[in-house]
């Protein structure tokens, strides 16, 4: 599958929203602590916490590599994907958060 987001877009995020499975939701990733946005699983069998599913699975980094998350790490759920204005970035590649 293709990624649900491309580069440049925007996201509006509903904190109060109680995400379902299939959701998607932005929340921190368990090792280097910057902001990602996934699918949300459900909790599989006995393990504690939720499971995240990257749509590009061949690509993206989720459950299966950094295991479940806290429930309390998920900060909300995606409301609306906004397209950015075409130039309005130079360049997507190495755009980091703050910059």
């Amino acid at each position: 599958m293709l990624p649900t987001l491309q580069c440049g877009e925007f996201v509006l995020v509903n904190s109060a929203r109680h995400p379902a499975k299939g959701d998607i939701v932005v929340t921190e990733h368990p090792i280097s602590g910057i902001p990602i946005v996934k699918r949300f699983g459900d909790n599989p069998g006995p393990r504690d916490g939720i499971w995240l599913i990257s749509d590009n699975l061949d690509e993206g980094t989720d459950s299966r590599a950094f295991g479940p998350v806290p429930a309390a790490s998920i900060a909300g759920v995606v409301t609306l994907i906004l397209n950015r204005p075409l130039g309005s970035l130079a360049s997507c590649g190495a755009i980091g958060l703050g910059s």
